[in-house]
């Protein structure tokens, strides 16, 4: 009987596809032999949502924005000189990953989906002190690698850094997973969870995790908790400060705050590539567009090579900043659309501001732009919005219901 009960529980707690949809960051750089989890994920995910709910997500600003993307993508197929192979299957991809949420986001439940991110969460919390103590020994890191998974012989799995990296590639990617939790415990007044997320993001000596976990928590209190509850902000403020005084005075983060202050903002990739390649941009580009399959393959063909600064130790790796990429790749309208997408969830709940004001500055210094990562930050932020109502005006349901006939008069 009791048993019962711990299952009834965790059923009402968790779910299979909100805790599978928790781990996608992780498991996104996981390949299964040629194909890989950035193409497998979405297709699965999409298949089992509709299964179990037969609804596909229905939202104008959404839709206007895959719609250009995808229509974009073609006539540049069409109307490119030399058509690249890799753009093909860049397209492929992409119209993979932006069609997914249409059909998870009715499948999923929030409640479910929060616990299970916490639970996410608390695992990577876990393995970024496991690597800090790592690194703080002197040793070296590499990601925390799920078991029985494959991981092909050039993944970034299998690299090794003198940073703390959790089940990630980065600290970087560390953060934009963490970021959420810390948000939604905010929002859920879980100030243990809220500090102990915060001091692991920290941790990670990510200058990411400092930025946006800084611009979540100061938004958060100008904004959501100030309005209604001053008291409570005053206390959180001070609980905060405190917290912040223990990270800027403590051994435990010297690592971190000595990156940030060894970051030089002229010569980082992250934030200058993308303004250096704008800047050389010819007018009539910014309405649609360059006619190129990436920024990359622009830079190469214009020769703006001495302008820009590659990364990874590889010369033909050319990290551009997600506002910067749309842009560049998509033009004007691309851009707008890709904004007015983010201020329409804003107009819909307020309280994510905070999130959307973090994404937003992200824009200029991370490269999420259309991938998997960009979908599955839409997914949280659309069941967010949705978690009082089951079922709203925007979702359609595909498989009609048979009405009972009604008896006939006599």
């Amino acid at each position: 009987m009791l048993l019962s009960l711990n299952i009834g529980k965790i059923k009402k707690s968790y779910g299979f596809l909100e805790m599978l949809y928790a781990f996608l960051p992780i498991l996104s750089s996981y390949s299964l032999r040629f194909i890989p989890f950035t193409i497998l994920l979405p297709v699965v995910f999409s298949i089992l949502a509709f299964v179990k709910t037969h609804r596909v997500w229905i939202y104008k600003p959404y839709l206007l924005l895959v719609g250009y993307l995808l229509l974009h993508d073609l006539i540049l197929c069409m109307t490119m000189p030399a058509l690249p192979m890799y753009h093909l299957n860049l397209l492929f991809t992409t119209t993979i990953v932006l069609l997914s949420p249409i059909f998870i986001v009715p499948a999923l439940d929030f409640k479910k989906l929060y616990n299970s991110l916490l639970f996410v969460a608390l695992i990577c919390g876990i393995g970024m002190v496991y690597h800090y103590i790592i690194i703080r020994n002197g040793g070296m890191a590499t990601p925390i690698k799920i078991p029985f998974l494959p991981v092909g012989a050039e993944s970034r799995l299998n690299e090794e850094l003198g940073r703390p990296l959790s089940f990630f590639v980065e600290p970087a990617s560390y953060a934009t997973f963490m970021i959420v939790p810390l948000f939604l415990c905010l929002l859920r007044d879980k100030h243990i969870y809220t500090t102990l997320i915060l001091i692991t993001l920290f941790l990670s000596t990510s200058t990411t995790a400092v930025v946006e976990s800084i611009i979540v928590i100061v938004i958060y209190l100008l904004t959501v908790v100030s309005r209604q509850y001053k008291f409570r902000a005053l206390i959180l403020s001070i609980m905060l400060i405190a917290v912040g005084y223990f990270i800027q005075s403590s051994a435990l983060f010297e690592a971190t705050f000595q990156k940030i202050d060894e970051t030089e903002i002229n010569e980082n990739a992250r934030i200058m590539n993308g303004p250096a390649v704008v800047q050389h941009l010819p007018i009539e580009n910014f309405l649609f567009g360059v006619n190129n399959a990436n920024v990359s393959d622009y830079v190469t063909e214009n020769h703006l090579q001495s302008f820009v600064f590659y990364g990874r130790n590889d010369d033909h790796y050319l990290f551009v900043a997600t506002f910067w990429q749309i842009l560049i790749r998509f033009g004007l309208p691309g851009i707008f659309l890709y904004i007015f997408l983010f201020y329409s969830f804003y107009r819909k709940d307020k309280t994510l501001l905070p999130y959307i004001f973090c994404l937003a500055t992200g824009w200029f210094f991370q490269g999420i732009a259309i991938s998997l990562m960009f979908t599955w930050q839409i997914c949280i932020m659309a069941i967010y919005i949705y978690r009082h109502n089951e079922i709203t005006f925007e979702f359609f349901k595909v498989v009609k219901e048979t009405r009972p006939k009604l008896p006939e008069q006599q």
